[in-house]
C-alpha cells in the first residue's frame, strides 16, 4: 500500500518550478525488521528549493516475507521518489528539468547497479 500525503495544492506549483530550474530534491529511505514480521517499508519526499512545498509517501515494500531485506527496502524507496518526479511531471505538464536524488543507501545501490564503468 502506498500513502501519498498532499498537503496544499499549492505544493504542486513550486514543485513543478523547482523541477523546470533544476533544484528540487527527492529522498528516500527505507528499512527492514528481521527481528519481529521480517517486514519492510520505505518513505520517500519530493521537495522544492525551500524544503517547504512537495510530496510525502511512504509504503509497505511488496513481497514475500521470506525476500524482504534492507537492499530491497532502500530501492523501494529509491523507486518511489523516482515514481514521484514522474508523477509530478505527468501531472504538472513538465518537459524539462532536473531532480536530485538522494538516499542513505550506499550498499543497496551497489547491489542494484554496476559503478565499475
Amino acid at each position: 500500500m502506498v500513502r501519498l500525503f498532499l498537503v496544499d495544492h499549492r505544493n504542486l506549483v513550486h514543485l513543478k518550478a523547482s523541477i523546470t530550474n533544476g533544484t528540487a530534491v527527492a529522498v528516500s529511505d527505507g528499512s527492514h525488521d528481521a527481528s519481529n514480521s521480517n517486514q519492510a517499508s520505505a518513505a520517500y519526499t519530493l521537495l522544492d528549493s525551500t524544503g517547504h512545498h512537495g510530496l510525502e509517501c511512504s509504503m509497505d515494500v511488496p513481497g514475500d516475507a521470506s525476500c524482504q531485506n534492507a537492499y530491497r527496502a532502500e530501492v523501494a524507496g529509491i523507486v518511489g521518489a523516482l515514481f514521484l518526479i514522474q508523477l509530478s511531471k505527468y501531472v504538472s505538464l513538465i518537459t524539462q528539468g532536473k531532480v536530485a536524488v538522494y538516499c542513505d543507501g550506499k550498499s543497496a545501490l551497489e547491489q542494484v547497479f554496476d559503478f565499475s564503468r
